[in-house]
């Protein structure tokens, strides 16, 4: 599968673009790659242009769907939205009046006809059995299933098989999936038409717990580290790392190592990891330790 282009590229503005610049890029490149304006042995290529460029300006038209793609990328808006509903509700009738074959929706009708929905209203309402509205509801019969991964595979990323009817299929799990993120699978359910969304599940860890991006761990410290400061080794889902304490640090302070969270899911920075430092009392003492502690509380009284 081809990688997808970013959408502020594809309408060439920046990613700060108003909504008057994201129109204005939109119907200047979507006259241009009309398919009625093109040689015929071209016309494919423009309807794949104008597709392309009538998504982008969906995308980031819509607040909630910019959103997404801002912070996680493709990845964020294909998790969350069919095909068909990146563009639903899209005004592409204002951006286009006055310009004819446009406004009446001609050319959005033969690009966008193959999804089963209308952009512009155009196909009149009437469901017969069997055609592109149908068909298109039975392609929202989507299915869901839960996909367990471990902490490690949502860290680094993994690809896993998982079992669909008498099928097995594999899927890419990028690094910084989270409880609860989908991963679309098109077209991939039993029925062969339906979508399959995994559920991704993340397994319990003997080291670490999630809160939302910020891996939590706990180490332990003893009684002279803790007075005395001291570098304590510390796990990361990268290996240990050595981390200092200062003097005086008391049983549950938290330090932070920052960037050694979970990664994001668009590959852009981490969260931190947050260490909890549990001072570790000594259960029994020789007759000359408890000397050196009674002598410690001593001075410490005085």
């Amino acid at each position: 599968m081809a990688t997808k282009r970013d959408y502020y590229e594809i309408l060439g503005v920046s990613r700060g673009a108003s909504a008057e610049e994201l129109k204005k890029a939109y119907r200047e490149l979507a006259l241009k790659s009309h398919p009625d304006r093109v040689a015929p042995e071209k016309k494919k290529e423009a309807e794949e242009k104008f597709k392309e460029i009538s998504e982008a300006y969906a995308v980031l038209t819509d607040p909630q769907k910019r959103s997404l793609y801002d912070q996680y990328g493709h990845s964020g808006v294909d998790q969350k939205f069919r095909q068909e509903d990146i563009f639903r509700g899209t005004d592409f009738r204002s951006v286009f009046e006055g310009f004819g074959d446009f406004n009446g929706g001609g050319v959005f009708e033969t690009v966008f006809g193959d999804l089963g929905f209308d952009l512009f209203g155009t196909r009149g309402r009437k469901r017969r059995r069997g055609g592109s509205a149908e068909r298109a509801e039975e392609r929202r019969r989507d299915v869901e299933a839960p996909l367990p991964v471990t902490l490690e595979e949502a860290f680094h990323g993994t690809q896993k098989t998982v079992g669909v009817g008498a099928r097995t299929l594999t899927v890419t799990v990028p690094p910084g999936v989270k409880k609860g993120s989908r991963l679309r699978m098109k077209g991939e359910a039993e029925d062969g038409a339906s979508d399959l969304y995994l559920v991704v599940e993340v397994l319990p860890h003997q080291s670490f717990r999630l809160e939302g991006g910020d891996l939590v761990t706990d180490v332990t410290a003893t009684l002279p580290q803790a007075i005395l400061g001291a570098e304590l080794s510390v796990p990361t889902m990268q290996g240990n790392v050595m981390m200092r304490i200062p003097a005086g640090t008391q049983s549950g302070s938290t330090f932070r190592l920052r960037g050694k969270g979970m990664p994001e899911l668009k590959g852009k920075g981490a969260g931190d990891e947050l260490v909890k430092v549990n001072v570790e009392i000594p259960r029994k003492l020789s007759p000359r330790q408890k000397e050196l502690v009674e002598e410690l509380a001593r001075t410490l009284e005085s």
